[in-house]
């Protein structure tokens, strides 16, 4: 099961599948997290499972939307079997830019 949580206005957790059959549901309620963060909101994706090209589209949504709303948006815990799509995508650099290392 997929799904998008509030834990604060500035940071959510998400979990589960990222696919083309799931991402769909979370891209308008993680929008209306973006708009109503406050200026910082951050994205952690400890818990996701499974992941697809459709993972990366829906980050580039939030992404579109935070630049949008002048929201700082950054993502923590990144699956290590997502950065193959992105590099593939040639989206590292784009991607570079909000990706949290971690300590």
């Amino acid at each position: 099961m997929t799904r998008l949580d509030a834990v604060s206005a500035s940071l959510a957790c998400i979990g589960g599948d990222l696919l083309a059959s799931t991402v769909v549901e979370l891209m308008e309620p993680g929008r209306d997290m973006i708009r109503r963060s406050g200026g910082e909101w951050c994205l952690d994706m400890a818990d996701v499972d499974r992941v697809s090209s459709a993972a990366v589209a829906l980050l580039l949504d939030w992404m579109r939307t935070a630049q949008q709303v002048d929201v700082s948006m950054t993502v923590r815990a990144v699956p290590e079997r997502l950065l193959p799509i992105l590099r593939i995508s040639d989206l590292e650099g784009l991607f570079a830019e909000i990706l949290v290392a971690e300590a």
